[in-house]
């Protein structure tokens, strides 16, 4: 009988307090791209929409599974929800975030799962 694979799930969520930004589809669009691309993953769809007076949210389905990124620009505040099953470490998907919003304030949760 040969073995199934078993596939792990990992859910990073991440709350990051940065510099006011400004509201632009320029600089979360870039951030998702930057996140998707330095992680080689690979977007099937993605969903936009634009809260008024400010305010952001995409999500984006990945071949992998999905990114969600929120924001609240008036507080310098991003909210990244990642979940992959990409064979990435944890640790090195919190190290690229990091590295992309640079001088920001992060705390990050993590969830591993197998099913």
């Amino acid at each position: 009988m040969q073995k199934q694979s078993i596939p792990i799930i990992k859910h990073c969520v991440y709350r990051a307090k940065i510099k006011p930004f400004a509201n632009t589809d320029d600089f979360i669009l870039g951030l998702a791209n930057n996140i998707v691309n330095s992680l080689d993953l690979h977007v099937v769809n993605k969903i936009e929409h634009r809260f008024s007076p400010q305010g952001i949210t995409i999500v984006w389905v990945l071949a992998e599974s999905h990114l969600a990124i929120h924001t609240w620009p008036e507080l310098g505040y991003l909210h990244v929800d990642l979940v992959t099953c990409s064979n990435k470490d944890s640790n090195e998907i919190e190290e690229v975030l990091a590295h992309i919003l640079d001088d920001s304030l992060i705390e990050s949760s993590k969830i591993q799962s197998r099913y």
